[in-house]
């Protein structure tokens, strides 16, 4: 709710300011679906790890003033790894026998806040790139063991040390609160002066203390890959585009 409350305030204030100066500035608002690519960077001491397809989505305002562009939004997060883990049997301990999959997947509500500068503008598109920062809160952390069937009842004449095995099992890997920087290069073009469309590749990676090494080999940091994709509308519609 407390999310919710920040972004409905954003709008507000832009579209107030958008009132004020609408003869350089042009205020937008972003609906942004975003296929991803993640995984945990483990600064080249782990192989084993693989991407995971995440599908993330946000809202986001943009305010552009000559050639810079502000923005600042609320996004859900789906980020995390899976891991390829071989099999074993009573009869092949040693584990030869086929390979299953592990998901871990970490779930956050992050505000990202990016500054761009526009490389391009000719046609009624523009080409920009820049950087920015995350910051939010990771309310989910799980792991997916995919040997374990999803609609699994254990035997009922069996009695397991630790409990039953499940196929999701909650995990603390990360901090709670969650903090990343972010590069991205993107293009957008206007329709008209209401709509416009826009594609923003951009990498996301977290930022975190090292851990103790003398306790663990590498210190995991979450990374991602995203191609976000949406439309946009012009707040201020009335300002005609430079």
């Amino acid at each position: 709710m407390k999310q919710l409350f920040l972004v409905f305030s954003i709008l507000f204030s832009v579209k107030v300011l958008a009132q004020k100066d609408t003869a350089r500035t042009r205020f937008d608002i972003d609906f942004d679906a975003i296929p991803s690519l993640s995984t945990f960077n483990t600064a080249g001491k782990f192989e084993d790890y693989k991407y995971i397809y995440p599908l993330n989505y946000g809202i986001r305002i943009s305010f552009k003033k000559q050639k810079l562009i502000f923005s600042a939004g609320i996004l859900h997060l789906t980020q995390g790894t899976k891991l390829a883990v071989l099999g074993t049997s009573s009869n092949n301990p040693q584990g030869a026998e086929y390979y299953f999959y592990v998901f871990f997947r970490i779930k956050a509500i992050a505000i990202p806040i990016n500054v761009d500068y526009i490389l391009i503008s000719k046609n009624k598109t523009e080409v920009f790139a820049g950087l920015g920062l995350y910051s939010g809160y990771i309310y989910s952390q799980q792991q997916e063991n995919t040997s374990i069937p999803k609609n699994y009842l254990p035997p009922s004449n069996v009695i397991y040390a630790g409990g039953a095995p499940t196929r999701f099992t909650d995990v603390n890997i990360f901090d709670k609160y969650y903090f990343a920087e972010n590069v991205d290069i993107a293009i957008r073009h206007f329709f008209n002066k209401y709509w416009g469309f826009q594609f923003r590749p951009s990498f996301l990676f977290q930022i975190k203390g090292n851990l103790p090494s003398n306790k663990y080999a590498w210190t995991n940091r979450l990374m991602t890959f995203s191609f976000d994709t949406g439309l946009f509308f012009n707040l201020n519609s009335q300002t005609k585009k430079e």
